[in-house]
């Protein structure tokens, strides 16, 4: 046939378009977040759904090979793979995210693009029927992509997932196909009616549907149609114990009764006879003859009859049989047998039930309708159907419906209420013509109680259409439009208008719907419970509507009656208020203020939406006490060039009237940050966040993050053997130890093991990384501190390979335990015997810290991991789990190497800490934590082993490259160490006065610009400081970081006392000060602080330098602290949270204060 034959040219065609790899060799620009391979799209794609996904045994049997797989599904595989691709590259990219979500808008489109899962069939449906609804929208991104600036590899990469016209024709028709499938899943997953009996029912006619060709269907729907039919009859009609219990809990369904043919009747009937006399009325005790499903063909005219049970056009029956191509039923005819075979229950109630199907179609309430009805007149069946009938056919109940996009809920066009009927609300459009046509909408939820109650659609929408502003609507009876006020979603003016205006009288209220005024509360106390509420929903991150739910309410009403709380309409309109206030109240408090330093960054949440947010450090006028705020927090719906973060920067500083009075900005090692920076029209320079130069100095030294390949392993490890050859016998021995703990890490102690039935996942040791990682992506910040980690396992040294095969058995670990049912159990149950809070910890590429604190966790929890290893063959776990968890086990040789990465790495974390403050001056302290570093790393005790010399070494060489190689910021940073007590015993004499030169300078020439400040490189020397401390605490975070590194007691250096006249008096004065303050004091963050109050006032020159100086940040960590806080607020929960109040709520949380 012709029309086969252009079928299997069209199918050949998409085949070949969506078998090409169109992205060999492409990566995402630097505005993008994460280059995505296609190779690993799926796992890229999942792993943001993840969180939604239901973990249960649905993914057991779901077949991945390709073994024996024909045509039509290898064209399904690869659409549904571009499906897919398409989705990852779009929710990826800033940009092209921009331009999908602003084209959405255009058409007001709510609906995205949605995810689907392995878990759960219909979420693949969903993400389909998503394709269809969007794709005016996906053709325009296809159409405009030469036009979003994009890299040409980039335009490559989108132009392999455009989609052709075949494409969309297999997605509508597998759609079509799979619409019938869908419809029944929802119509047999009800909770709140009997739904055993109406499955055989719906199980029969998907059978009709998959066995009955229409003349109209295309090749490929039959082609669909005989591979779903396949499996069908493998899956329902394999089991004839199952299939004869259905047809018994179908005969107490009067749809159910109307499908059994005449045999099945009997013997369903003869089955309850004996159930009867018997006494015995225990479901799973019946046993039918097993008797192949025969369909019903069920055609006749239906009485519609006004029945106030009856479900509406649009339940979900209608829409199964609309999905199978039927309307119209008719109970099919029954002889009325008069032998007295079966008791007189039987004879009636098959009498009633013809009787009952002649009046109604097909619905999923009419068991329960009827046997309200009938269930006296049958007492003895109808105790029988109150057993059976109580079963549910899925576990519905105990799962709720898989939710498969974590970056927008997918919600279809119909949903159920507490009743199983389904209710469409229809919304009138209208048109220049004044023609109106109705389209389905989508239902809105109320969620104020636990029980799920529909908005049904109000009466007015008949006669009006809401305009794209919600605050709006169109009145259709008015010839010229007239637009009419629904602020809030309220219709009363909209009522009152169609009633007055053009006499509806049908839209009156009845005196029980109307509002009646209850008792006056009082407004003063009603203003502050709202201004405290509203305060609470800010400064805990709640919900808007938080305070509507039906528990919190009662709460209230019960504390404060007659109190109506505010609903999220007047949180949001409060939100506004609150943020120009605030905003207001910002500028007028940086009038007084002379000098500012800025920390900033860009941020992107899990939606690819994108924030820049700045923080304000300054000093208060004449005072030496350091202020942190948040200046500003918003959208950047923009791409991330220097260009527009520049013109960006610049706006917001001019709003705040403070452009002038920047002295510092502290950002990260963003490319496009520096240049935007650097762009400024200010004698502004950059100040390097120094954390995050540890950052790099770590993960890069250790080799934390490096990808190890197999190949050539054994050839890297001797060569590495013989070039650390050395004649100490303790250096032999740590070397051998060494080489013991690489060779048992390396093993691949995963292959062909899996977990047993009470495992969730079945864990690859290759992508243990990705499964890892995916629990910790929400908390991972998505910035630039990727950027610069080494990946490559080019050059790396024996000692790096060690730590790697070590890090990797601890991730690996981690990731086995929590997905483990029983180990989990097991060891949940061992911290508690211990009293032990703590838990084994991720980490994450963008902090090295979490790397650290994973350590930590381990070495915590060493009883309890030892323990488990102990104890794993009691566990009761498959020989292969056994050896899996054997081959994670840790040696004496691991712990011992663990122990002494932990003792490195421990100066560093606490160093860290200390430089992070906000309420201090931290970029003076910042030299000295530098300084102290480094000599850290440069000696060695004699009692440190041969492992721990190595450690150091290595981050000793990436410490140089990160810090020294920088001049400008090496001078700069000695600068703002000179005014910091602590960081002035640093230097050395010769810096000092190189810098007291500087200050000279900038003081005769009038320039109090920190930044501006430049002095002559010299070498870092290191002067140690060993003197007797006063009263101080013994935790501060100094004394954390001196007790790391070894050192409890400190002195300040002895300064001569030059009196020659060679500076000014106020730099001679304060050499004084400051060394007979280093005598009194020890090294402690809040010592600049405690100096400048002293000394501040004798020293009035360096006193105002001190200010400017000072108050620059030596990280950019009030930044990231933002980002978390937006991160909480707007997590998956709020997914309807706007970009414009999520600012606000971050903006006001650092505002306001209970």
């Amino acid at each position: 046939m012709n029309d086969q034959e252009e079928e299997m040219l069209i199918a050949e065609e998409v085949l070949n378009n969506n078998k090409m790899d169109i992205t060999d060799g492409l990566e995402l620009d630097d505005n993008e977040f994460i280059d995505i391979n296609h190779d690993n799209n799926d796992e890229e794609l999942t792993s943001d759904a993840v969180d939604d996904e239901i973990i249960d045994n649905w993914t057991e049997g779901v077949n991945e090979s390709d073994v024996n797989i024909v045509y039509d599904q290898e064209i399904i595989i690869c659409l549904i793979q571009k499906c897919r691709g398409l989705i990852s590259m779009i929710k990826r990219s800033t940009i092209i995210t921009l331009f999908f979500d602003t084209e959405r808008k255009k058409q007001n489109i709510k609906r995205n693009l949605c995810y689907d899962v392995k878990s759960r069939w219909n979420s693949t449906y969903c993400m389909i029927d998503s394709f269809l609804y969007l794709r005016e929208v996906i053709d325009k991104l296809f159409n405009y992509k030469h036009q979003l600036h994009l890299k040409p590899k980039q335009v490559a990469k989108l132009s392999g997932f455009e989609f052709t016209s075949n494409d969309w024709m297999i997605l509508s028709q597998l759609h079509l196909v799979l619409r019938p499938f869908f419809h029944a899943t929802k119509a047999m997953s009800g909770r709140r009616y009997p739904s055993i009996g109406i499955a055989f029912y719906l199980l029969t006619r998907l059978k009709y549907f998959l066995q009955h060709h229409e003349k109209k269907e295309s090749l490929m729907v039959k082609h669909f149609k005989q591979l779903l039919l396949a499996k069908f009859l493998y899956y329902f009609e394999t089991d004839d114990e199952q299939m004869s219990l259905l047809k018994v809990h179908a005969y107490f369904d009067p749809v159910g009764f109307a499908t059994l043919t005449d045999v099945e009747k009997r013997s369903v009937q003869q089955s309850i006879s004996i159930m009867v006399a018997d006494e015995t009325s225990y479901l799973t005790e019946l046993t039918t003859t097993s008797l192949p499903i025969t369909t019903s063909i069920i055609t006749t005219n239906t009485t519609n009859e006004s029945n106030l049970h009856e479900t509406s056009s649009t339940s979900a029956i209608n829409l199964f049989n609309e999905a199978i191509g039927e309307t119209a039923y008719e109970g099919s005819t029954i002889s009325q047998n008069t032998k007295a075979t079966i008791i007189n229950d039987i004879y009636n109630y098959r009498n009633y039930v013809t009787r009952f199907n002649l009046k109604h179609k097909p619905d999923i309430a009419l068991s329960s309708i009827f046997w309200q009805s009938y269930g006296q007149q049958l007492p003895i069946l109808g105790k029988l159907a109150q057993k059976m009938l109580n079963c549910t056919n899925n576990d519905a109940n105990n799962n709720e419906p898989a939710q498969t996009d974590s970056l927008s809920s997918y919600k279809p066009a119909y949903v159920y209420d507490s009743d199983a009927e389904l209710v469409e609300v229809r919304e009138v459009h209208h048109q220049n013509n004044n023609k109106t046509n109705y389209k389905s909408n989508e239902n809105v939820l109320s969620d104020t109680t636990n029980e799920t109650k529909l908005l049904r659609s109000s009466a007015v929408w008949q006669y009006a259409v809401r305009d794209d502003n919600r605050n709006y609507a169109t009145c259709c009876l008015c010839p010229d439009n007239k637009r009419i006020s629904t602020n809030n979603g309220s219709t009363t003016t909209l009522r009152k208008h169609l009633i007055a205006k053009h006499n509806k009288l049908d839209l009156i209220l009845p005196n029980s719907k109307r509002k009646h005024n209850k008792t006056l509360f009082n407004p003063i106390k009603k203003q502050q419970l709202h201004h405290m509420l509203i305060g609470c929903i800010i400064r805990d991150g709640r919900t808007f509507n938080d305070f509507e739910k039906a528990g919190i309410k009662k709460i209230l009403q019960v504390l404060v009656p007659d109190y109506e709380p505010p609903n999220r309409f007047a949180v949001v309109r409060h939100l506004k208020r609150l943020n120009v206030f605030h905003h207001k109240q910002l500028i007028d408090q940086l009038t007084s203020v002379n000098n500012i330093s800025l920390t900033m960054d860009l941020w992107s949440n899990r939606q690819m939406r994108s924030f820049l947010v700045i923080t304000g450090h300054y000093f208060a006028e004449n005072k030496f006490d350091l202020q942190s705020t948040v200046l500003s927090f918003s959208t950047f719906d923009k791409q991330h060039a220097a260009v527009e973060i520049s013109r960006t920067l610049q706006s917001k500083l001019k709003e705040l009237n403070i452009l002038q009075k920047v002295v510092g900005v502290t950002c990260d090692g963003g490319k496009n940050i520096i240049r935007a920076i650097d762009d400024l029209d200010l004698n502004v320079k950059r100040v390097w966040c120094v954390a995050h130069r540890i950052h790099l100095t770590i993960t890069n030294g250790l080799g934390f993050w490096i990808v190890k390949k197999e190949t050539d392993e054994e050839n890297t490890i001797i060569q590495e053997e013989e070039s650390t050859n050395v004649v100490m016998n303790d250096q032999e021995e740590e070397m051998l130890i060494a080489e013991e703990v690489q060779n048992n890490n390396k093993m691949d102690i995963t292959d062909g093991l899996e977990l047993d039935n009470n495992e969730f996942i079945d864990i690859k040791h290759d992508d243990n990384d990705e499964e890892l990682t995916s629990d910790a992506v929400d908390d991972e910040i998505m910035d630039n501190w990727t950027e610069g980690v080494n990946e490559s396992d080019v050059n790396i040294v024996y000692d790096q390979e060690i730590i790697i095969c070590l890090m990797q058995k601890c991730r690996d670990l981690i990731s086995m335990i929590k997905r483990s049912t029983i180990i989990t159990l097991f060891f949940d149950n061992e911290r508690k015997k211990k009293n032990i809070n703590r838990n084994l910890c991720y980490d994450v590429k963008s902090r090295w810290n979490s790397t650290y604190c994973m350590i930590d966790s381990f070495l915590y929890l060493r009883e309890v991991i030892d323990k488990l290893f102990n104890c794993k063959h009691q566990l009761h776990l498959r020989p292969k789990q056994v050896a899996k968890l054997s081959g994670f086990e840790f040696t004496s040789n691991d712990w011992m190497i663990l122990s002494q990465l932990h003792l490195v790495l421990r100066p560093f974390f606490h160093a860290t800490k200390a430089m992070s403050g906000r309420r201090y001056p931290s970029m003076g302290i910042a030299f000295y934590l530098l300084t102290r570093l480094k000599y850290f790393l440069q000696h060695h005790d004699k009692k440190e082993s041969l492992m721990v010399k190595h450690f150091k070494q290595l981050l000793l060489a990436k410490f140089l490259y990160y810090f020294e190689t920088d001049d400008d910021q090496m001078s700069l940073l000695k600068v703002h160490a000179y005014f910091d007590p602590v960081g002035f015993a640093a230097l050395t004499d010769v810096e000092k006065r190189s810098v007291e030169q500087s200050i000279k300078i900038m003081v005769a020439d009038e320039i109090f610009h920190s930044t501006e400040v430049t002095t002559t490189l010299l070498p870092t020397t290191t002067t140690i400081i060993t003197t007797n401390t006063t009263n101080k605490s013994n935790t501060s975070a100094i004394d954390l970081f001196n007790e790391a590194i070894g050192e409890a007691a400190y002195e300040g250096s002895t300064i001569r006392q030059n009196t020659k006249a060679t500076i000014i008096n106020d730099i001679y004065n304060y050499r004084n000060y400051v060394t007979h303050f280093n005598l009194k004091h020890k090294p402690d963050i809040a010592l600049s602080s405690i100096f400048w109050q002293s000394y501040g006032q004798q020293l009035p020159i360096l006193g105002k330098l001190a200010q400017k100086i000072l108050s620059t940040p030596s990280t950019s960590v009030p930044s990231e602290n933002c980002f978390s806080v937006s991160a909480f607020l707007g997590r998956k929960e709020r997914a309807r949270l706007t970009g414009e109040n999520l600012s606000s709520s971050v903006f006001l949380k650092d505002k306001i204060t209970l």
